[in-house]
């Protein structure tokens, strides 16, 4: 009766995710059929790339159409004016659309980052922000030299959905939406019923995260995680750049803390269980997903659920020396 419960939770969750890899990214609102078909070139262009997060704009492809002329990392400086006012660095766009110019402000926040809020002008009111002191926002020049703006989303979101912003007679528009991902609660809502429930032992080892101050460590690696989980989903061919801890170390690390408590020996012992039946989902997802061969499937699953697991762990160095 268990094994039938378990196979009957796997087919539902390979079921309800039938084509999922292959639907975003998508639009779901449309009001400007000109920008947000460019825009959703220009998402497909990102979604299709290994940047770890969609915010991380790579080098478009020329089939785009469209080109990236501001984001927080550079600039252009023959589309931007760039000025220092106080404690404010404003941008402001050089040539008029449709009468006005897109106003990008950067101010000091905190120790982590500055916020951004972005205008059209004019005029420059500093009282109705398309964007209020959020993430920065990434402009895009078409080849016709028109341009749009992208709201990339909460940085503590997984695969956030985008917001994309046009100039035209009356200011700045807010035109169209482009989701990457189904409207889940978890990313690990997006797994195989096996996958999910090994990602949620993995999880119970970090514990509350309370009493962490501001530096939120525990939470900053679940919100790490998540983000992880989302590719390992919709985008598997994303890789990672190696973690601070070697498997090997994790692995010595995570066996020490198993020893501290029967309730961790329960977790550990809950997590090497699960494993197996876990790799057999991911791989049985990515064949029937993605298309991949049983061979090319089992080492997906295997790359994308060791780097899934090396991102839930920091271990001491000096520790795994002993």
């Amino acid at each position: 009766m268990r094994s039938a419960l378990i196979l009957g939770c796997l087919l539902f969750a390979v079921s309800a995710s039938q084509g999922i890899a292959a639907t975003y990214p998508k639009l779901t609102r449309d009001a400007d059929t000109q920008t947000c078909a460019q825009a959703l070139n220009v998402a497909r262009n990102v979604f299709a790339s290994n940047a770890a997060e969609l915010s991380e704009i790579p080098e478009l492809s020329a089939r785009t159409g469209a080109k990236v002329v501001w984001r927080e990392v550079g600039f252009d400086e023959t589309v931007f004016d760039h000025k220092t006012e106080d404690a404010l660095q404003t941008y402001t766009q050089k040539t008029s659309e449709h009468g006005h110019k897109w106003l990008i402000v950067q101010a000091a926040f905190n120790w982590r980052g500055d916020v951004y809020s972005l205008y059209a002008i004019p005029p420059d009111t500093r009282t109705a922000p398309l964007i209020d002191g959020g993430a920065p926002p990434v402009i895009f020049q078409t080849n016709t030299g028109q341009t749009f703006a992208v709201d990339p989303g909460d940085v503590w979101n997984f695969l956030p959905d985008w917001h994309v912003f046009a100039l035209n007679g009356a200011g700045g528009k807010d035109v169209c939406t482009i989701a990457f991902r189904p409207d889940v609660g978890k990313a690990t809502d997006l797994l195989p019923a096996p996958v999910k429930l090994w990602a949620d032992l993995l999880d119970a080892t970090l514990g509350s995260g309370g009493n962490e101050g501001s530096a939120n460590y525990t939470v900053s690696i679940r919100t790490d995680v998540a983000k992880v989980w989302a590719n390992v989903a919709l985008r598997p061919w994303v890789t990672y750049p190696d973690t601070y801890n070697s498997r090997a170390e994790i692995d010595r690390g995570l066996k020490r803390w198993s020893l501290q408590a029967k309730s961790f020996a329960a977790i550990y012992a809950q997590i090497e269980a699960s494993y197996p039946a876990a790799e057999d989902a991911m791989a049985q997802y990515y064949q029937t997903h993605f298309n991949k061969s049983a061979e090319e499937a089992r080492r997906l699953a295997r790359s994308a659920l060791d780097g899934a697991y090396r991102n839930y762990f920091v271990f001491s160095k000096s520790q795994n020396q002993n």
